[in-house]
């Protein structure tokens, strides 16, 4: 058999409140850890005295003056090495600021630094070369991964990875794609050889289908383009 459990009556809840009354709980109008009085003495005891850096808080810092400051030097996910500049309070890339200091002027956001030996981490001068995206992108075969298409729906021009042209349709964005997939029907404009889509209820109405009503009146008023 299991211990009883004692369980109050009213009569003794009743007994226990008569007890009580009149007597006040010892932390009646405190407020927080000390009472008024010892944080007034703390204070005082504080007054016009110079806090020292051990004892300030540490949220706040930057730089060197940081509690996890190692040196302002680190390499970043894509392998260059980035260095902190305490006047923006911002890390830089240092391939970036070696080419600045020796040419004596801040480079563009179009001028590219290559690296020579291809070693992201090399940052003498005579490994770094300054030169366009363009000329940047055909050295490291850029040009050799990607492949353009015309835009399925709008017809506008745009690149897509080797890797990702799995795909028998190509769009130029997620738009047109939504687009291409509401409008099934695909046709060719026959005054600009456009191609745009229409829906089936769309398709029924005409046995002609132009792009635009610009392509309609210019087919109807001066016939065939030449």
């Amino acid at each position: 058999m299991g211990k009883s459990v004692y369980k109050r009556t009213k009569e003794h809840c009743k007994n226990i409140s008569k007890s009580r009354r009149g007597i006040s709980p010892w932390n009646k109008g405190l407020t927080g850890i000390y009472s008024k009085k010892t944080l007034k003495k703390m204070s005082d005891a504080k007054k016009g005295r110079i806090m020292p850096l051990s004892e300030r808080p540490k949220h706040g810092r930057k730089g060197n003056k940081h509690s996890n400051w190692k040196g302002g030097r680190r390499i970043s996910g894509h392998g260059y090495v980035l260095i902190y500049q305490s006047s923006p309070g911002k890390y830089k890339y240092e391939h970036r600021l070696v080419m600045e200091k020796h040419i004596g002027r801040p480079l563009k956001p179009t001028e590219i630094i290559h690296h020579i030996n291809k070693n992201t981490t090399d940052n003498k001068i005579e490994n770094l070369k300054i030169m366009t995206t363009a000329k940047h992108n055909v050295i490291h075969g850029f040009k050799k991964q990607i492949d353009y298409f015309n835009c399925d729906y709008c017809g506008k021009r745009h690149w897509k990875w080797k890797s990702k042209q799995n795909s028998k349709q190509h769009f130029c964005s997620r738009k047109c794609m939504g687009l291409a997939k509401r409008y099934k029907i695909k046709l060719r404009c026959p005054t600009c050889n456009k191609v745009f889509y229409k829906t089936k209820s769309q398709h029924k109405d005409t046995k002609r289908h132009f792009c635009s009503q610009k392509c309609w009146y210019d087919r109807n008023t001066f016939g065939k383009r030449h």
